[in-house]
């Protein structure tokens, strides 16, 4: 199973910044269901994905794929 540290902190981010788990979910090319499984834990984005990520949620996304 893929799993990935960073989900909670994209979801922390992106109630800070008040972007929907649905918008960015769109913005990233995945459905809802996936961008969920990515805040739990179960999947992994690509790097493009978290670069993406990490420049709407104003975060570097090196420090994303160093979560533990």
């Amino acid at each position: 199973m893929n799993e990935n540290k960073y989900g909670g902190l994209i979801e922390k981010l992106r109630a800070i910044h008040n972007v929907s788990q649905d918008v960015l979910a769109n913005i990233l090319l995945l459905d809802s269901d996936t961008m969920a499984d990515v805040e739990q834990g179960k999947t992994l984005l690509s790097d493009s994905q978290l670069n993406i990520c990490s420049n709407i949620l104003m975060f570097q996304s090196s420090h994303l794929k160093t979560v533990k």
